[in-house]
């Protein structure tokens, strides 16, 4: 897990430091909320990161660990996305949730068996 650990440090590299992560245990993930403002720049820096990015369109074309991930997490819907990197045995994860007021987002990070 050491490679996930290094991992989820560079994705936290790209959150501004205003913003607080905390452990997420429903989704075994790390969660942090981050403002409206700053979420198109974290958003492009995400994308640098992780290998794939799919949302509720382009999903179908998934590996099957990460169409399972999504299911696991109630499916993509419009304006989530879920960012992925396949790690050996393991998904690489960042699922993006827009709130239905568009005031913030929920970014979970977090690893899964492939």
């Amino acid at each position: 897990m050491d490679n996930f650990n290094v991992f989820l440090n560079s994705i936290r590299e790209q959150i501004p430091t205003a913003y607080r992560w905390e452990k997420d245990d429903r989704f075994d993930a790390y969660l942090v909320v981050i403002g409206k403002n700053d979420s198109e720049s974290v958003m492009g820096r995400l994308s640098g990161i992780f290998a794939s990015r799919w949302d509720s369109s382009t999903l179908g074309n998934a590996s099957k660990p990460e169409i399972k991930l999504a299911k696991e997490f109630g499916g993509i819907k419009n304006e989530q996305i879920l960012f992925t990197s396949l790690n050996g045995n393991a998904v690489f994860f960042g699922v993006w949730w827009p709130w239905g007021d568009n005031s913030r987002i929920s970014l979970r990070v977090g690893a899964a068996k492939a």
